[in-house]
């Protein structure tokens, strides 16, 4: 799994606190209802738009960049 810098940073600017990074994605994530990944995490968070499975993506890289150094 690659955390990119712009996902790293992200987590950073949401104080790697795993509630701010999860309303974050909630709220500023537009839903498009499509099936399978699309694009991935890096993509979702450029685009800010995808379906369940890009936004999950995105939700777990941005969550695991938390424990990371």
């Amino acid at each position: 799994m690659q955390l990119t810098p712009a996902i790293r940073a992200k987590a950073a600017e949401l104080g790697k606190d795993p509630v701010k990074t999860y309303n974050w994605v909630h709220n500023s994530i537009r839903f498009v209802p499509r099936h399978g990944a699309i694009q991935g995490a890096a993509y979702t968070l450029e685009t800010r738009w995808r379906n369940a499975f890009d936004t999950t993506s995105l939700l777990i890289r941005g969550l695991r960049s938390e424990s990371g150094p």
